[in-house]
């Protein structure tokens, strides 16, 4: 991480909903500190192979086994956090293993709009 909390925030208009896309959601207490609504990452595959039925992962990159931050929604104290499993089918020696790819897909409305 190159860039203080600081320097990221100096970048940031306050008005509006910021949203972080970083593709590494082990780097989360970084990203707490800063002002942002909404956190986007990847990078976990979901926690590469899974414990079938329960889609919990056994392990991924910088987190190491039974990681926290493989796939879905957190909230952080009032923001989100997204991690994509993605699509990425590993390498050959770490190929998907009861854990599916996935597109997520974000609906941004205004407040007062309603679906």
């Amino acid at each position: 991480m190159n860039k203080t909390v600081e320097e990221v925030d100096s970048l940031c208009m306050t008005s509006y909903y910021r949203i972080l896309l970083s593709h590494r959601p082990h780097h989360i207490t970084f990203y707490e500190q800063l002002p942002v609504n909404l956190i986007i990452s990847g990078h976990a595959h979901g926690g590469q192979w899974a414990i079938p039925f329960i889609r919990q992962g056994l392990y991924a990159p910088q987190q190491g086994l039974f990681p926290r931050y493989t796939h879905g929604i957190k909230n952080l104290e009032g923001r989100l956090l997204y991690i994509s499993r993605g699509f990425a089918t590993g390498n050959k020696f770490f190929v998907r293993l009861y854990n599916n790819p996935e597109l997520g897909f974000i609906d941004l409305l205004p407040i007062n709009e309603k679906r």
